[in-house]
């Protein structure tokens, strides 16, 4: 005798009606009847029903892993801050002590990046000064070609060491304070690491010819729209403003160098 077809949820009784949904076997007991349909309680959802419970997130930053190698979590940070902010800022740390360290660390290794690139063309380059010179003035003048040269880079990566922080803290600061006015309550710190990735991620933008800073204050701007949302949590609206916050100061640094060259020259034309 064929086995006779029966509940999908209680094997003891015969099934009256086949759920449209999961297409199973179901009892008068597990039918619900709605306006329009019948489906088993399997998959009827109430409209009220609270929605599932949510894993919680774990706070992770690549650059932040000492277990992995220095070029591949940098790297590995920087592709997900520029392809996928909104779930990079969702597994961004609170504050924990080491969020100005990092920050600070990442901006250097970029630029550490960007200035060994650099000196692949200005070594050769200044060799070829220094062996002309040489060659036409005597050692002696050569002597001090190298020298302004060694003091000409020695300039540079003075002014990498000692301008990034403070850049970084005075951004940070201009980020920090209208987030306050706009409603967050973040600490220095999680500021300091929103606005030290998207800095440094960014920053790639300046390579472009004519118009790297504009994109880079483009890009960050869209980056920290993210960042505002997931981490600051405001409304559409106010993370728009909070994203220009930066763009502000930004403005207002291009203005003072404008005035400055406009008063220099009409000094300079007295």
């Amino acid at each position: 005798m064929p086995d006779q077809p029966s509940c999908f949820l209680h094997p003891d009784r015969p099934p009256v009606k086949e759920c449209p949904n999961c297409r199973t076997l179901v009892c008068g007991e597990c039918i619900v009847h709605l306006a329009l349909a019948v489906m088993c309680k399997r998959c009827y959802v109430p409209a009220n029903a609270p929605p599932p419970p949510t894993a919680p997130v774990t706070p992770y930053v690549a650059w932040e892993d000492r277990s992995v190698g220095r070029f591949r979590r940098f790297w590995n940070t920087w592709s997900e801050v520029a392809s996928k902010p909104d779930e990079f800022f969702a597994r961004l740390p609170a504050a924990d002590g080491h969020g100005l360290w990092a920050g600070i660390s990442y901006n250097y290794m970029w630029y550490g990046q960007l200035l060994l690139l650099s000196s692949l063309c200005i070594i050769p380059f200044g060799g070829i000064i220094f062996a002309v010179i040489a060659s036409q003035s005597g050692p002696a003048e050569g002597a001090t070609a190298g020298l302004a040269i060694a003091a000409g880079v020695g300039m540079i990566l003075a002014g990498v060491l000692l301008g990034i922080p403070l850049m970084l803290l005075i951004f940070t600061t201009v980020l920090h304070v209208s987030g306050k006015l706009l409603g967050a309550r973040l600490p220095y710190e999680t500021s300091f690491r929103i606005f030290s990735y998207t800095w440094a991620t960014t920053s790639v933008a300046t390579l472009v010819p004519y118009a790297g800073v504009l994109a880079q204050v483009a890009w960050q701007s869209v980056v920290l729209y993210f960042a505002g949302k997931r981490v600051a949590g405001l409304s559409q609206e106010r993370a728009v403003l909070y994203c220009l916050s930066p763009l502000v100061l930004w403005l207002g640094c291009c203005l003072g160098y404008v005035g400055i060259f406009v008063v220099a020259a009409a000094a300079g034309g007295k």
